[in-house]
């Protein structure tokens, strides 16, 4: 009796350890969005948005549609991305994070850098992008 309580105590709490927190549901998501953009990888690019997104007139169809064309024209894309913050406001979380970017453009590498800004929801399938790119 005694080891079948401790066995259950044990198999919760492995249980409890191996769940995985929404911050790191939330960076998975984009880790599987930089490698979508390394790869060149649209259909798993657009795994990571949602159906919804809206942000500066562009919808999940444009964004497709941009991200592509992006893949195309540019070659050896490298991404790095630092400095990330998670914050969680119920089914929405805002990411920050400054993201280094070196593609090659016609035979030339060309370097940029900026601060980015998404918001994530939590959808039915998990974390997706509703805003920022």
């Amino acid at each position: 009796m005694r080891l079948r309580i401790l066995l259950s105590a044990f198999l919760l709490l492995s249980l409890a350890y191996c769940s995985s927190s929404p911050q790191d549901e939330i960076v998975e998501v984009l880790k599987r969005r930089e490698k979508a953009l390394e790869k060149g990888d649209l259909a798993l690019y657009l795994s990571c948005i949602s159906e919804n997104y809206q942000d500066k007139g562009m919808d999940f169809s444009a964004i497709g549609q941009k991200v592509a064309g992006s893949i195309k024209s540019l070659k050896g894309i490298e991404l790095s991305f630092f400095d990330r913050s998670v914050y969680l406001e119920g089914e929405y979380a805002t990411v920050y994070q400054k993201v280094e970017l070196s593609v090659d453009v016609g035979g030339k590498e060309r370097h940029s850098s900026t601060r980015e800004q998404l918001t994530l929801v939590k959808e039915k399938g998990g974390w997706k992008i509703i805003k920022g790119l």
